[in-house]
């Protein structure tokens, strides 16, 4: 019996278990890359208001060419919900 079908036996599992939680998870922490993100979101928040573009919540297309992460990560907090990125 692999290790999965061990944890959940013969029985219906609870809720979480078909997501891959077993009830055993360890607390939450902030992976380098959530720093990342969330230091992207402040700083594209200050430049789509300095260029007034807050009511439009971002812009419509981003072209990132550097391949730098951070700079990716910046180019997607940028984009509003259903831009396209490239």
């Amino acid at each position: 019996m692999n290790g999965l079908a061990g944890k959940l036996g013969e029985q219906p599992s609870g809720a979480g278990i078909g997501d891959g939680e077993t009830g055993h998870e360890e607390e939450e922490h902030e992976t380098v890359g959530d720093r990342k993100w969330e230091w992207a979101k402040v700083m594209a928040a200050k430049y789509i208001e300095e260029a007034g573009l807050s009511a439009e919540e971002g812009v419509d297309r981003v072209i990132e060419a550097s391949g730098a992460e951070d700079c990716g990560l910046l180019g997607v907090a940028l984009a509003k919900q259903g831009a396209v990125c490239g």
